[in-house]
């Protein structure tokens, strides 16, 4: 693992993204800012992040840790000398994970946008379509970017409680969507379209896609047992009749 402080958001940005462009192979790592970085080490004034981690033969690994440091320090960077790198993220993934059990009203974007985009896109998310809808982000979690084959980018944020606060929820979801798209990027990656975004599909793929996706699942799933309502909105009139020992077990499995 390689673990840095840079000043902010956009610097830390700046060493990953020479990373992603060189011969180095990774297992991945984030870019993230926060409010306050000193308690994990970080000189005083840094809030930005970059984590990476490595894979391969001691002398792999080593040579590429190497090379990263030298990105680092290059681009103003301070490595950790604190922090076992190791520890670091593991806590850090214990953290992120397990908040959200914890918190209430609380969701998180993980959109792809292009890179040459992304502060476009942070601009208008957070001074635009969220300070709309009165919806704050999580301290620390505003503003944070995917470190891998692609660019995925999003935020943690606070929801309002209530029917309007579901009616603003809903509401920004889809007008982040549409900003999503408007910048050529994608709706969401490794959490799905599921039914957060089902509706939301219609503005990345076109109708002969969406065809294409229904005839797909139709084939692979002809009694739409597999998740259904979610992605796709099949007619169930195109779907095959369940076999009565489906139908059996269903309703066992309901009753219990």
């Amino acid at each position: 693992m390689v673990l840095a402080f840079f000043s902010d958001f956009w610097e830390a940005k700046k060493a990953a993204e020479r990373v992603m462009m060189s011969c180095v192979t990774f297992t991945g790592g984030e870019v993230w800012q926060t409010d306050d970085a000193t308690k994990y080490g970080a000189p005083k004034g840094m809030k930005g992040f970059f984590y990476m981690g490595l894979d391969g033969i001691e002398g792999e690994v080593k040579a590429e840790r190497e090379y990263i440091s030298r990105i680092v320090e290059e681009l103003g960077g301070v490595l950790s000398e604190d922090i076992d790198p190791h520890s670091f993220m593991e806590k850090y993934t214990e953290q992120w994970c397990g908040a959200r059990v914890e918190t209430r009203f609380e969701d998180v974007l993980t959109t792809y946008v292009p890179t040459a985009r992304i502060r476009d896109f942070y601009d208008r998310l957070w001074d635009g379509i969220m300070k709309k809808h009165g919806i704050t982000p999580i301290p620390g979690e505003k503003l944070s970017m995917d470190v891998g084959r692609y660019r995925m980018v999003g935020g943690r944020f606070f929801t309002r409680a209530g029917d309007d606060g579901w009616r603003r929820y809903q509401a920004a979801l889809r007008e982040v969507a549409e900003l999503a798209i408007e910048l050529g990027g994608s709706i969401s990656s490794c959490h799905g379209v599921g039914l957060e975004h089902r509706e939301n599909i219609k503005l990345e793929y076109t109708e002969v896609a969406q065809a294409v996706i229904r005839d797909i699942k139709r084939i692979l799933d002809p009694y739409n047992l597999m998740n259904p309502g979610k992605k796709i909105d099949l007619e169930q009139s195109t779907m095959l009749e369940s076999p009565s020992c489906i139908d059996d077990v269903s309703d066992k499995e309901e009753q219990q």
